[in-house]
């Protein structure tokens, strides 16, 4: 039986409250072993009761029932026998707080703010605490894998059964990255991206999980749907190209090169797209759509960033990330000034802050790692 990310949810509670149904019991237990994300979430569930001391007493069953049926957007006491929530179960519901219950994924492992100043060094950060430089050819060890790494690029072998180590993979100011994941999907991150991805693919879905610009292209597998959570919206395919965005952290764009995506948020909104078009996703909770030029979206692959009536502020994020420099504003009227352009990243900065120099009104200095318009 394929179960929905909500029943699979609601399950975990009943285990949890002790009121599961023993062939529920028998098939979510099959899910936990199978799937590391289903475990991830059942042992998320059962730390955080037990840092809450387990159940407290005196509360109203009924009362709990009510708000968790609220919460689920439909009519109470209509979800179906084999997803069932008990009164007991609402009770840890509410305690727990572990469940979207409209539609959810799990926690997000990258939303925590990474310090990207210090030596521009690609990093791989193991789940079991190993902090790995890659500064030269190497092999890496994770658990029975062997991967292949560079300056360049990391190389995953196709992973045996059983195996899956997580590690975060995070690529600093100025540099770029291939990673080619166990599956022989290819992913290039971008300046000041992180991307959280497991040695070996296991259960029905693959995933992994990215934080700021990475262009993805997905080996297929129908039988195994690939899934890239970013941020507040999770993109579903199942052999495709894109690009997706999320340097901002209240905006994230998807860019559809070939194939098919569906893009969902945690909201139960969902948009298909197809080729030659993205979904941009903004923090009042609503997916737009757009052509876009793919050229332009994917020039930072090739070290280039075109930008067209662009504000400086949104230049020089661009220059922070590509050239690790500390940009800052003694007029702080300058930061809604609009240019068109580009910045070619094998350029050296100050040759982009001399034409941007020869615009009126508008002067540039560098100096120690620091620039200034004023």
């Amino acid at each position: 039986m394929q179960l929905t990310s909500e029943q699979i949810q609601i399950l975990l509670v009943e285990k949890l409250a002790g009121t599961i149904e023993e062939a529920d019991n028998l098939l979510l237990e099959g899910l936990i072993a199978e799937d590391p994300a289903v475990r991830q979430q059942w042992q998320g569930m059962q730390e955080q009761l037990g840092r809450l001391g387990g159940v407290p007493q005196g509360v109203d069953e009924d009362e709990a029932w009510q708000k968790v049926a609220a919460g689920m957007r439909r009519p109470a006491r209509t979800i179906p026998m084999f997803a069932k929530v008990t009164a007991a179960a609402a009770v840890i519901l509410l305690v727990v707080g572990a469940v979207f219950l409209v539609r959810s994924k799990p926690s997000d492992p990258l939303a925590q703010n990474y310090d990207w100043k210090g030596k521009p060094v690609i990093t791989l950060l193991t789940d079991n605490g190993q902090n790995i430089n890659i500064e030269a050819a190497q092999t890496i060890r994770l658990g029975d894998i062997s991967a292949r790494a560079d300056q360049k690029e990391m190389v995953f072998p196709v992973a045996p059964a059983g195996t899956a180590q997580w590690s975060t993979l995070a690529v600093p100011s100025t540099m770029d990255y291939k990673l080619s994941l166990p599956d022989g999907t290819e992913v290039w991150l971008n300046a000041q991206t992180r991307i959280h991805f497991p040695s070996g693919f296991q259960g029905t879905r693959r995933e992994v999980y990215v934080q700021g610009e990475a262009f993805f292209r997905v080996s297929r597998d129908q039988q195994h749907p690939f899934i890239v959570h970013a941020g507040q919206t999770e993109v579903q395919v199942l052999g495709t190209s894109f690009n997706i965005n999320t340097y901002a952290a209240d905006r994230s764009v998807t860019s559809l090169v070939e194939g098919a995506v569906i893009n969902r948020d945690e909201h139960g909104g969902e948009v298909a797209l197809r080729p030659g078009t993205q979904a941009v996703y903004s923090a009042d909770r609503h997916f737009s759509t757009q052509p876009f030029d793919e050229t332009e979206v994917l020039s930072w692959m090739k070290g280039v960033y075109y930008f067209h009536n662009t504000p400086l502020k949104d230049i020089s994020k661009v220059i922070s990330r590509w050239y690790n420099a500390e940009v800052y504003f003694k007029n702080t009227g300058m930061q809604s000034k609009t240019f068109s352009g580009q910045l070619d990243k094998a350029k050296t900065l100050q040759v982009f802050l001399d034409n941007l120099n020869l615009s009126e009104e508008m002067h540039a200095a560098f100096s120690d790692g620091k620039v200034i318009f004023q």
